[in-house]
């Protein structure tokens, strides 16, 4: 995590990896609403953060 300190403002920076094994799925059809669980031997995640300030009104078109 890297982290920079500013009279004004605070961004953080961190990345992550999670490894699991032996996970279980589940998966709903959305139109059925039927839910399924299967076993799955390995999973991998991975993933970066930013957080910071923000000012002003934020969408997503």
């Amino acid at each position: 995590m890297f982290k920079r300190l500013n009279p004004q403002a605070t961004l953080t920076l961190s990345f992550w990896q999670n490894d699991m094994d032996d996970a279980i799925f589940r998966q709903t059809n959305v139109f059925t609403l039927v839910t399924n669980y299967q076993n799955i031997d390995r999973v991998r995640s991975r993933g970066i953060e930013f957080i910071g300030p923000c000012q002003g009104y934020w969408s997503l078109p």
